[in-house]
């Protein structure tokens, strides 16, 4: 056995919202939870994708009292399509702690 400070995971993917047939958030945080994680970023590759406050604010109230702390990652663009910006302002204020487009890129650079 070994003891250490909490973990964090940079790059995690709950499938939640829209695919929790494969995963839910809880069942995510408990498998973190027993990895020795205290805190995981969730990336925005759900369907639809965390484009927008709403969508962040679902994930946070989902997954508070939990052991494991999320930190939602929004998207860069509106549905990761690499066109118009997301509303990032207001993710930020809702409790995204960054932006990415995840595994697609940016096809307008305006």
């Amino acid at each position: 056995m070994h003891v250490s400070a909490g973990w964090l995971d940079m790059q995690v993917n709950f499938c939640d919202p829209g695919y929790e047939h494969k995963e839910t958030l809880n069942n995510g945080l408990k498998s973190a939870a027993k990895g020795g994680f205290t805190s995981v970023c969730l990336m925005s590759g759900t369907n639809p994708p965390l484009h927008n406050k709403a969508q962040i604010e679902y994930v946070s109230n989902r997954a508070k009292d939990n052991l494991v702390d999320v930190l939602p990652i929004g998207t860069l663009s509106h549905n990761q399509e690499g066109k118009d910006l997301s509303e990032m302002y207001d993710m930020k204020i809702s409790g995204a702690i960054a932006f990415s487009d995840y595994k697609k890129s940016t096809k307008d650079a305006g």
